[in-house]
């Protein structure tokens, strides 16, 4: 089922003239469970076959995802640096306790 969808994604891709930069795909199972059902993935174009890769981890929008779920380091890095941003941006308090005149 998931091959017919690389396979249909492929052909619209083809069809709209769109790229699709195969070396930039990738497979990665993801669960916590025992070991991962792997099976072989390909993408067919007129004149050749190529087999998607299999990955370990994904990095998106800075984020690290690995195949078991953990958290990367780069994630609490990343809550590091945007916590010394946020305490070095200054914030006015407002007393809403006083009366509007």
């Amino acid at each position: 089922m998931l091959q017919s969808g690389f396979s249909r994604l492929f052909d619209w891709t083809s069809k709209w003239l769109l790229m699709l930069s195969i070396i930039k795909c990738g497979i990665m199972t993801v669960g916590r469970g025992g070991s991962p059902l792997c099976y072989r993935y390909v993408v067919n174009d007129n004149t050749d076959s190529t087999e998607l890769q299999r990955c370990e981890k994904v990095k998106d929008l800075r984020i690290i995802i690995d195949s078991k779920l953990s958290f990367d380091k780069r994630i609490t890095d990343e809550i590091f640096t945007q916590k010394l941003i946020h305490d070095m941006v200054p914030i006015k308090d407002y007393d809403f306790t006083q009366n509007a005149s």
